[in-house]
């Protein structure tokens, strides 16, 4: 998987909505070559779209159950089916698995809890949370582990054109306005990076127009890391991010 991969990975998993027409400006390749990636990243099971609810708007509550029990596969049997489970993990320490199950209130979600889990002779202790707040939608961040980074440097000074024919790409533009304000401040904070990206959307200096969060800057600047671009330094308690020479 090379740069311009990671960066279509993004770029849906921030707005699974966008088109093949509107990737392929973004980082300045052919509409048939983002297509022709997207299937394949399909077809190796990179991709995937997945349809659900918002959970706030639905007003529903989202529950976690960590249970110790002596036979995972068994419990798991039994309830994975259920219509309302979200998902389960398996987990090392004293508890050994967690439910993740969604129910429309407290007693909704007592009800199961004592119907399908606290009744269930192989399980040996419960620790139940509610969950008060999603930050962001739960996909995986497109940090990516990059053995050959010093083959994949990118330069703002270079054009598109000297990018592909050393076989780079260019980055995804907010990758590389990224680049440019760490070249103008030196060592930034994340938050400081987010705010000063989105005073140039507001004023309209920039044509990157997507929704950004504190968790996309952080994934953008994680495969910046990846590639060896910038690097992190600690200040005291505090994590700055500027270039790495």
């Amino acid at each position: 998987m090379d740069p311009i991969d990671q960066a279509i990975i993004i770029f849906l998993s921030e707005d699974p909505d966008l088109t093949m027409k509107e990737i392929a400006e973004q980082v300045n390749l052919t509409q048939p070559s983002i297509g022709s990636r997207v299937r394949s990243l399909r077809e190796q099971g990179f991709l995937q779209k997945i349809y659900g609810i918002n959970f706030e708007v639905a007003n529903l509550q989202i529950v976690r159950v960590d249970i110790q029990t002596k036979d995972i596969n068994e419990l798991i049997d039994k309830i994975a089916l259920k219509t309302n489970i979200l998902n389960i993990f398996t987990l090392t320490g004293e508890y050994n698995l967690s439910i993740y199950f969604f129910g429309k209130n407290l007693a909704e979600t007592n009800q199961f809890i004592d119907k399908h889990i606290r009744n269930n002779s192989v399980i040996a202790k419960i620790k139940v949370n509610i969950i008060n707040k999603i930050i962001s939608n739960p996909v995986l961040p497109s940090m990516f582990n990059n053995n050959n980074n010093n083959n994949n440097k990118h330069s703002l000074k270079k054009t598109d054109k000297d990018l592909k024919n050393n076989g780079h790409y260019p980055l995804p533009k907010i990758q590389a306005l990224i680049l440019a304000l760490l070249k103008e401040h030196h060592e930034v904070h994340p938050n400081r990076l987010l705010s000063n990206i989105q005073e140039l959307i507001d004023f309209g200096l920039t044509d990157y127009k997507y929704r950004l969060s504190h968790a996309k800057i952080k994934t953008h600047i994680e495969c910046l890391n990846e590639l060896g671009l910038v690097e992190y330094i600690q200040c005291g308690s505090t994590k700055f991010v500027r270039l790495k020479n």
